[in-house]
């Protein structure tokens, strides 16, 4: 083999090498300095749900018998409202706690639109992620939806109903 072939042999390889960059799929993985960049969600107090049911069906009590009382229709003593129609609840307010990613992938592919932060509380400060201070921090966060009431729940995945809610359409 002469000098001329091993040059271009080797030049060929050093090409070929260069062109399969390792760093291309370590790149795509979180380093740990991007690690310690994560900021996390924290949240302020709980608050009052003007959606839950029982408030607004109060508030339609209150607006029937303001009505009733201004048009004379009923005795505003009588306490009855001037009647109408009945409300139901239309979505759960749901808190689940899945133990695994299996149960997590179960509740995505439902179709559920799921949030790591309780919904009923303020947000403090926006994160790029929440765990729940009550669970390990290696544990999968609680998920938290709201449900057409009715709807049947995964028998699989623990829960917890938090409130009924109405909403209007």
């Amino acid at each position: 083999m002469n000098y001329k072939s091993l040059l271009t042999i080797l030049a060929s390889s050093l090409i070929i090498i260069s062109g399969c960059r390792k760093t291309d799929r370590v790149q795509n993985e979180p380093q740990a300095e991007q690690l310690n960049d994560v900021t996390y969600t924290k949240i302020g107090d709980p608050q009052a749900n003007p959606f839950s049911f029982k408030n607004v069906q109060k508030a339609i009590e209150l607006v029937k018998k303001k009505r009733s009382v201004q048009q004379n229709l009923v005795d505003p003593c009588d306490g009855t409202g001037g009647g109408g129609g009945q409300i139901y609840p239309t979505h759960t307010y749901v808190r689940f706690a899945p133990q695994n990613v299996d149960q997590l992938t179960a509740l995505e592919s439902a179709g559920m639109e799921l949030y790591d932060v309780p919904l009923h509380y303020d947000i403090a400060e926006e994160g790029d992620w929440y765990q729940d201070p009550s669970l390990p921090t290696d544990a999968i966060t609680y998920q938290y939806t709201l449900v057409p009431y009715g709807y049947p729940m995964p028998a699989s995945i623990p829960y917890s109903v938090l409130d009924q809610l109405f909403l209007f359409n």
